[in-house]
């Protein structure tokens, strides 16, 4: 009965409309409803399901320095130095840094529903034969695993003086200190959840409300969080690809996003614009969020003056160059940084010009010998430990395989550049031992530990004269690496680097641009005549008033680097050597 009804009411109204003046009207009325009713539609859902913004303890979290995953030292001055990301060592370590305000952590949820600290929710690259979700096990069995780390020789170690922390332990500790917190929530499937857990704490320990906030990529793990709790302080996390960041995340589990997905370019276009959304002033106020969190390379003048002129607070990742850490700072920018926690003792760049040749002492090479010494002034158990890494076949605590013609050899070396004995002439051959009659007179009580002879089953590292020597095919080796270097040479000129050259070892030069008078010398692994080069050059260029950056250089000349002068030399890498 009541279908009937129906059917005939629609009939009678289309035929009214069909036969009405209304119905040459309804395109008109088509266009009116889509550019006026939509988006007051879309403009009454915005108002009606905004958030409102905290404002009460933002103020805090403004113009201050971030340790990103508890950050890390530059150079490791001793094994305590030498602690996993995202564990209680690397806060406590935080905690006692000059210029650290606060702490980056990142949080999941484990099987049983604890918040535990991680970067990766896949344990594959952090904890040793764990190929395990942290989802998938609980907090009793993630406390079981050892963390890996990378050691001097870029060979994984297992670390087991730390265990994954959990949320609660990291506030816990963060009470006593003065340290800030952000918690950046990685947990995306069980958004309710984690979100309960985290008002709870804040609950329970009350003064996370003017020393912490939450921040995010997913804008509902923030809006969860804000209608729980509006007296939580929250931050948005944004980068305009960030379709392209979660594909590469995802590629290394064993759930990689479907090729559909990562083929779609309109649909992950469309993402992309609606997460960007999410970061603009009108985003952030519907998600009740206080501060901004944006990619170091997206922050300009206009973009700062938009978000403060709407009382956001600007924060910028990762912040990890002297030069934007400055014009951050200045600006009233939060900074998450790995390593630049005070400006003054970063290794960073110098302003002052670059002399053409730099006076060179008489006696530069006893220098270099004492300074190595000090390097290692407190390892007085063996000395050689202060040049093991340069020899291939040296492991941890087996320098009795270093004989003297070896330290010679090592020696020559580092002083004139050659590999052989017989390369010197003799006053250099005398001068060679009288360095070495050096290091004996230091550490007198050593001579009585070192064989007499030439021990063959270890070798100096010299790559270059070492590839020609010891590949099957080293003539055709070399052409392509000469090949290779002079493109890219080519390439790095064409970007305004300069040659120079210091005791025949090339070395290239930046102008200084426009927007900067701190132009680096760069020193790159691979340009220079061996590894060993890299001691008498760096050695020459200490005397310039001019940081010294280099890529990817032995460890153990990093250390010797380190103790000529630490606001000089940047170092960015390191390949392979090993001091203990």
């Amino acid at each position: 009965m009541f279908s009937n009804l129906l059917f005939w009411l629609i009939n009678i109204v289309t035929l009214i409309l069909l036969t009405s003046p209304l119905f040459l009207l309804l395109p008109y009325l088509l266009v009116l409803f889509v550019i006026f009713v939509i988006p007051l539609l879309i403009f009454f859902l915005y108002c009606y399901f905004s958030l409102q913004r905290s404002q009460s303890s933002i103020q805090a979290f403004e113009n201050i320095v971030i340790a990103h995953r508890g950050g890390h030292p530059l150079v490791l001055s001793n094994e305590l130095d030498d602690f996993p990301e995202n564990t209680i060592a690397a806060y406590r370590w935080a905690s006692k840094m000059k210029g650290a305000d606060g702490i980056e952590l990142d949080v999941w949820l484990s099987r049983d529903h604890i918040p535990m600290v991680s970067h990766d929710g896949y344990l594959e690259h952090t904890f040793a034969n764990c190929r395990e979700f942290i989802s998938s096990l609980t907090c009793e069995q993630l406390k079981q695993f050892k963390y890996w780390k990378k050691n001097k020789r870029d060979i994984y170690d297992q670390i087991g003086c730390e265990t994954i922390p959990t949320l609660e332990e990291v506030i816990i500790f963060l009470e006593s200190t003065k340290l800030k917190l952000m918690i950046e929530i990685k947990e995306t499937r069980k958004i309710p959840e984690i979100s309960k857990i985290i008002n709870d704490l804040y609950v329970r320990y009350p003064f996370l409300y003017e020393r912490a906030y939450c921040a995010a990529f997913h804008p509902y793990n923030l809006y969860s969080i804000r209608r729980l709790n509006p007296r939580i302080t929250t931050a948005f996390l944004f980068v305009p690809d960030i379709t392209k960041y979660l594909i590469r995340n995802a590629s290394q589990t064993p759930h990689p996003f479907p090729k559909f997905f990562i083929d779609n370019v309109l649909l992950r276009w469309i993402i992309d614009s609606i997460m960007m959304w999410f970061g603009t002033p009108a985003g952030l106020k519907f998600l009740g969020a206080d501060l901004a969190c944006v990619e170091q390379r997206q922050v300009s003048q206009n973009f700062l003056d938009e978000y403060k002129n709407q009382r956001f607070i600007v924060c910028a990742w990762c912040v990890n160059e002297r030069e934007q850490y400055q014009w951050l700072r200045a600006n009233g920018v939060s900074i998450i940084t790995d390593t630049l926690f005070d400006v003054n003792e970063a290794r960073l760049l110098n302003s002052r010009p670059l002399p053409r040749r730099p006076h060179l002492p008489k006696n530069y090479d006893e220098l270099l010998i004492d300074r190595i010494l000090n390097v290692y002034e407190k390892s007085r158990e063996d000395f050689r430990v202060s040049f093991a890494g340069f020899f291939e076949g040296i492991d941890n605590n087996s320098y009795d395989l270093i004989y003297k013609d070896n330290i010679l050899q090592f020696i020559a070396m580092t002083t004139y550049g050659v590999k052989y004995w017989s390369e010197m002439n003799k006053r250099q051959q005398r001068r060679v031992k009288h360095l070495y009659r050096r290091y004996l007179k230091i550490y007198p009580e050593q001579q009585m530990k070192i064989q007499s002879g030439y021990n063959t089953q270890i070798r100096l590292r010299h790559p270059f004269k070492d590839e020609l020597q010891y590949t099957h095919h080293s003539m055709i080796k070399y052409i392509l690496f000469a090949c290779a270097r002079s493109i890219f040479i080519t390439v790095i000129k064409s970007f305004g680097f300069e040659c120079q050259m210091v005791n025949d070892v090339p070395f290239y030069i930046r102008k200084s641009l426009k927007s900067t008078n701190l132009p680096p010398i760069l020193f790159l692994h691979g340009l220079s005549l061996g590894t060993n080069s890299y001691i008498l050059f760096i050695h020459r260029l200490s005397l310039l008033d001019r940081t010294i950056i280099l890529l990817d250089i032995p460890h153990a000349i990093e250390e010797l680097l380190n103790a000529f002068d630490v606001k000089k030399v940047n170092i960015i890498s390191h390949s392979y050597g090993s001091i203990v």
